[in-house]
């Protein structure tokens, strides 16, 4: 007889200590002593005669020696400018319900994180968001920290910069010699860069998405009803961050989601995003047909209180476009686009997502939650790739895209789907890139040559990711728990 072992209902320890022959260090921009941008500085061969090569570092305080982490009191502030910002006030927030954790038996209940804080929201006085504040000219600390880890801790640009930059094809990139906190308002403003970092997410190391800016990779964790549990979810997300990660997702399903999303998020220095349909589908007990606009914003509220940074949300799903996709090979295999579709076709309206597209840009604005606009039309495989479905499905998420710029919404658009040969990826980056009008690309990453069936952001082929880039694509998405490796910045 097998004997499982029981899983801690509460995690005790993770990953930590520094990536062997690397060392972690900090630089502070100048005339700005209160922000401490980490980097890790990988030790060279004493024959070589150079110095320790520094590179862009996500992994937070877990590789930094004399850091001991308490994953009951959460990672210490990270921007602890915030309690002095302008417009911001704390309230108490919405009250815990027993949905939120899926009705979960007391015996199988994670306790919640004891580091909760009680949550900000912006007052309506004055900007709230990144792009606000872009908009309105101001430079935030957000923006300089961003600068100054862009560079590699460097206060100006190398010598040989212009020329390095000048050398090779820019595929449409405007990147500078050297990143300045201007250069980054700039890119904000005018909606083509944005920095996931929710108000009630103090925790978190300030970076920047664009296509003028590193690429970012993103992993993906979460729990599900069948397996993991709370101390291997934030194992993940640590682990995710040890190797490169710059984004995680926390997709969970099932039980516990509100309580294990606390311990992610109080221990995360990088972006959470979440699904938000996915959590609202299990307080109506995993009927799409139950879902309503009262759900969802409710589960709205209450994650933007927790600190997510950017919710996925698939407003480009429409009553019109389902009927599309019906002679699909692998029909719809967005799993928000599947649930939208069920919920339009048996209710025959609209989507709620799509309907109450204002009312969700206005939730989300005070806490300065960006966007991610799913494409839940996406094709499944080469047979489905670009047709009606998909490119109507993406021309509408296109729109709610101008809607965002206009209620002062930072975001991407997420373009995942495999297309028939290596040379459509070229075209088709091209035609979304027209689309989407300066809106980033949050992209799935695929060989061309995969079978029907397979789910494209759930593979990682580099080729793939060569050609996405050039076409555009900020931020890449890779399998569960995997991330991209480390990397430098050259000017």
């Amino acid at each position: 007889m097998n004997v499982h072992a029981k899983r801690p209902l509460r995690p005790e320890t993770v990953t930590t200590g520094p990536i062997e022959g690397s060392r972690k260090v900090y630089a502070t921009p100048s005339g700005h002593p209160a922000i401490r941008v980490p980097f890790r500085e990988i030790a060279l061969s004493a024959a070589s005669g150079e110095p320790p090569l520094r590179v862009y570092d996500p992994s937070g305080p877990y590789t930094d020696s004399s850091f001991t982490p308490d994953l009951a009191a959460g990672l210490p502030s990270a921007r602890t400018w915030l309690s002095s910002r302008a417009n911001l006030e704390t309230y108490e927030g919405r009250a815990l319900k027993p949905e939120d954790n899926g009705n979960v038996s007391a015996d199988g209940l994670v306790p919640p994180c004891p580091a909760n804080r009680a949550p900000r929201r912006g007052t309506g006085a004055g900007p709230v968001t990144q792009y606000e504040f872009a908009r309105a000219g101001i430079i935030t600390e957000e923006m300089i920290y961003v600068a100054h880890r862009e560079n590699l801790g460097r206060e100006k640009a190398v010598e040989n910069a212009a020329a390095t930059v000048a050398d090779g094809e820019s595929f449409g990139a405007e990147i500078p010699e050297f990143v300045t906190p201007e250069f980054v308002r700039s890119e904000i403003a005018r909606g083509r860069a944005i920095i996931p970092a929710n108000i009630n997410h103090p925790e978190l190391e300030p970076q920047i998405i664009g296509r003028n800016f590193l690429v970012k990779v993103n992993a993906n964790i979460g729990n599900s009803a069948v397996t993991s549990s709370v101390a291997e979810e934030v194992e993940k997300m640590v682990w995710s961050i040890r190797w490169g990660a710059d984004t995680v997702m926390d997709l969970s399903t099932g039980r516990n989601i509100h309580n294990i999303r606390d311990w992610i998020l109080r221990n995360s220095p990088v972006p959470i995003g979440t699904v938000p349909i996915y959590q609202a589908l299990e307080k109506v007990n995993g009927d799409a047909t139950k879902l309503d606009w009262e759900v969802f914003k409710d589960t709205l509220i209450e994650q933007a209180e927790q600190g997510v940074d950017y919710f996925t949300i698939h407003a480009g799903v429409r009553l019109a476009y389902v009927p599309l996709t019906a002679n699909r090979v692998t029909g719809i295999v967005s799993r928000g686009g599947s649930i939208m579709a069920r919920w339009c076709l048996s209710h025959h309206k609209e989507s709620f997502l799509y309907e109450r597209f204002g009312d969700i840009c206005d939730i989300m604005r005070k806490y300065d939650v960006s966007f991610s606009l799913g494409d839940g039309l996406r094709p499944g495989s080469g047979a489905d790739a670009n047709d009606r479905g998909a490119i109507r499905g993406t021309g509408d998420a296109r729109r709610t895209h101008q809607g965002r710029l206009g209620q002062g919404l930072p975001g991407d658009d997420r373009r995942a789907g495999p297309c028939r040969h290596a040379q459509d990826q070229g075209e088709h980056g091209q035609a979304i890139a027209r689309m989407r009008r300066g809106a980033l690309l949050y992209a799935g990453t695929a060989d061309h040559r995969h079978r029907a069936g397979l789910r494209s952001h759930h593979l990682g082929h580099r080729r793939g990711d060569d050609r996405l880039v050039r076409h555009g694509h900020a931020l890449l998405r890779h399998a569960e728990g995997a991330s991209g490796p480390a990397r430098t910045a050259t000017t």
